[in-house]
């Protein structure tokens, strides 16, 4: 998933709301100004890789922050976000990231991105 920005922000959290159930995303790694396919990304060093919280049937339908280290995301015009794995299933459902939320520094507001397809 690419994030493009209309101009340099510092990147201080990402929320990310995924749906229950094993294909569901397990890690995100996040690219600073890169512009990857998936196999750029598959063999890419990331700017930053974190592991997703696996939400479950009866977890809260709200977001989960995941912060960043500022300094790792000080000047980015373009955040590149790739999925690698899942929790057990046999693919990746991107359409169950129904919408994900960037907290930039600058101006203090919130981008907020369609659905996935």
């Amino acid at each position: 998933m690419r994030v493009p920005f209309t101009g340099s922000v510092k990147l201080r959290s990402i929320l990310l709301k995924t749906e229950p159930g094993q294909a569901s995303p397990r890690t995100m790694r996040m690219f600073a100004n890169q512009r990857l396919d998936f196999d750029d990304a598959e063999n890419a060093k990331p700017t930053l890789e974190i592991e997703l919280v696996q939400p479950s049937d009866t977890s809260s339908r709200e977001p989960v922050e995941y912060a960043v280290r500022a300094a790792k995301f000080p000047a980015v015009r373009v955040l590149t976000l790739y999925f690698p794995d899942n929790y057990g299933a046999n693919s990746t459902r991107c359409v169950q990231l129904p919408w994900s939320r960037v907290r930039l520094l600058r101006a203090h507001c919130v981008a907020m991105l369609g659905p996935i397809r």
